[in-house]
This record gives C-alpha cells, sequence and structure tokens, in this order.
C-alpha cells in the first residue's frame, strides 16, 4: 500500500500544470483514500481470524492423557462427506416436564396407577410407573425418559419370534413410537445410525455384532435443527434410541428432551485428514468393548496399542448444562488389552475444529 503511494506522490510532483496547493490536497485525497482501504482489509482480516481460532476444546473425561499408543489406518476419502467448515450447537434448557404432560405420556403408556416419587439432588425429581412387563421413568427437572424391561430382558430377548424386520421397518416403528408415546413431533425427529447388539455372558451391556448376528436392532435418532447427529459421552448412544427384539418389541428406550438446539453464528474450520492424522494422538479413549470396561480401573500401559479404522462427525453434549454443542470426530476401532486374550472394540472422541 505504501509503495502505492509513494509511486503516486512521484506522478503527482512531475505534474507541471498543477500548482504546490493543488498536488498537496490531491495527495492528502490519496492518503485518506489508502487509509480507510487499510482500516478496512485489516478488520476483514481480524474477522477471517477469529472465525477460524480459536474455541476451547470439549471437556471429555481422559484417564490416560496422551499417553496411549494409537494408529490410524484411516484413508483420506473416509473424509470426502465431511464439511469443511460447521458451526456449533447452541443449548437452550426447556421448562421441565409439569405433572399434565407427564400424566399423558404414562397414558400413552397405558399406565393407570399412580407414579412413586423420589427427589434427586441433581436430576430433581424422578417419578417411576412399574407394570408387569415395563418401567417407566421420566425425570422432570431434565426431561429425560426412560422405557425399561420389568422382567428379565433375556428372556425377552430368548423368546422373540424373528419377523425377519428390515433396517427400515425398525426405523419407521422408533420414530411412530416416539411420536405417539412421547408426543415428539415427527417432523423434528432425525435418524442417526443402527447399532447391532447381542448378549454375551458375564457383560453388564450389549455387546456390538454383525446385523446377521444381532438379536438387538438399537435405533439411534436426534432431535436437532443442526445437520449432524448427537452424541452422549457414551458412544453407543445418540440423544435418543430405542432398542427392540426381534419381534420389534420395545426393549429399552431413552430419550433426553432437556434442551434446544440451534446452529450458532459462526462456521469454524474443522481438521482435514492430514491434521487428524497428525493430532490422532490427541483423541480420547472413551469405550472399551462396548463400554463393558470400567475405564478408571486400567492404567495406560494397558493398553497396549488401538488401531483406529471408522470416523464418523457428531456433535457431542458434554453434560446437561452446556452451553454449547462442538463436532467431534468419533473414532473406532480395536484395542489390545491386558487381559483380553483377543483384541475388543475401542471408542475415541477427537475434537474437530481445526487448530490451523
Amino acid at each position: 500500500m505504501m509503495v502505492l503511494v509513494v509511486d503516486l506522490y512521484r506522478r503527482i510532483i512531475k505534474m507541471r500544470k498543477l500548482n504546490l496547493k493543488s498536488k498537496l490536497i490531491i495527495l492528502l485525497i490519496i492518503i485518506s483514500i489508502a487509509s480507510t482501504v487499510y482500516i478496512v482489509f485489516s478488520s476483514k482480516n481480524k474477522e477471517d481470524t477469529s472465525k477460524q481460532q480459536f474455541i476451547t476444546p470439549p471437556k471429555i473425561e481422559n484417564y490416560f492423557g496422551n499417553n496411549l499408543k494409537i494408529t490410524s489406518s484411516l484413508k483420506k476419502e473416509d473424509f470426502d462427506n465431511f464439511p469443511k467448515n460447521i458451526s456449533y450447537l447452541k443449548q437452550s434448557s426447556l421448562n421441565s416436564f409439569t405433572l399434565v404432560e407427564m400424566d399423558k405420556i404414562s397414558k400413552n403408556f397405558d399406565f393407570t396407577i399412580s407414579p412413586l416419587e423420589f427427589n434427586d439432588i441433581k436430576n430433581g425429581k424422578i417419578y417411576i410407573w412399574n407394570g408387569d412387563k415395563y418401567s417407566l421413568i421420566i425425570y422432570s427437572k431434565i426431561r429425560k425418559i426412560e422405557v425399561t424391561p420389568a422382567v428379565n430382558p433375556k428372556a425377552m430377548i430368548d423368546n422373540a419370534v424373528n419377523k425377519q424386520l428390515s433396517d427400515e421397518n425398525y426405523k419407521n416403528i422408533a420414530i411412530n413410537l416416539l411420536s405417539e408415546k412421547l408426543n415428539i413431533n415427527k417432523d423434528s425427529l432425525k435418524f442417526s445410525n443402527f447399532v447391532y447388539l447381542k448378549t454375551e455372558a458375564g457383560l453388564e451391556n450389549f455387546r456390538k455384532t454383525t446385523k446377521e448376528d444381532a438379536e438387538i436392532t438399537q435405533v439411534n435418532l436426534y432431535s436437532s435443527s443442526g445437520t449432524l447427529p448427537i452424541f452422549t459421552t457414551n458412544p453407543q448412544n445418540s440423544q435418543i434410541y430405542v432398542q427392540f427384539t426381534k419381534d420389534g418389541e420395545i426393549l429399552n428406550l431413552e430419550a433426553s428432551l432437556y434442551s434446544e438446539y440451534k446452529p450458532g453464528e459462526i462456521e469454524y474450520k474443522i481438521k482435514d485428514y492430514k491434521e487428524i492424522e497428525e493430532t490422532i494422538n490427541e483423541a480420547v479413549l472413551v469405550s472399551l468393548n462396548d463400554s463393558n470396561v470400567n475405564l478408571p480401573e486400567l492404567k495406560s500401559e494397558d493398553i497396549k496399542n488401538i488401531t483406529v479404522d471408522k470416523v464418523s462427525l457428531v456433535y457431542l453434549q458434554e453434560n446437561m448444562t452446556s452451553e454449547i454443542l462442538q463436532p467431534v470426530f468419533l473414532l473406532e476401532g480395536v484395542a489390545s488389552v491386558k487381559g483380553f486374550d483377543k483384541e475388543i472394540t475401542a471408542s475415541l472422541y477427537l475434537p474437530a475444529y481445526s487448530k490451523k
């Protein structure tokens, strides 16, 4: 910019038809225009820089620091369908469930009895309806709804007749169920993914398996104006999920309806394949063996190696009080862990926003 001003100054000086006063006036005008252009350009650069970085990464419980050996077999094309930039989600809490709302939900599940009431310091009042087949649990303050078996779930799974339902069948049943029973607007429900599960002796939680070998089909959904699914700190479960046995009957249902979510005003650049490879060791391990391993009981040296071969982009809900939800990469693969004869499943979260 200064080079241009100096050059113009030299040209003006050489203009013989203009007197000195005219030359000075023209020069002042040029300097004024140049200054204005410089200020506008500088402010635009500052704006672009602020849009790029920096936003504080989400707080994910990390029991192992950066001491794990993580290798990647991801390919560049695995990232082709991800956006280059994306905004965070703003989370605003909704009012607690009213007694009228909860009564309507309980009647939708054919409960006619009065619920048991409990006070919880953290989650407020909890209402429980117990039936012969299911229990309905509603946390009024945090707007969380659970439907769980009142009988041994193993019996329900083993006795289910295989109706050869398709994934589309399960998805439609789940959406209709959530609309009719929980009064959720169908248009606000978005499909996330399927998780195929089976029981295994000695494990507290179901474990992932193939679609062909599944005893349980879990439909993950979310309710948001965002473009990505919302996951909790347990990567197996999204904001809303329904588990079905082979006959299409509910096994478990959980819906967290505490907040409404809207995209933030600024879109931030997310990491590309190269930056993922460079920062892979910053990924935080959040699940082993489909959440059947208690991570705090392990030391970093117990985990010999983690190999990542699958990546998804999701929003992470750290907790109910988070003001924003940030995108993270959900990395999935296998791990060699002390005490296990063979490799077990591993899931990790890596903050998605670029540091560049």
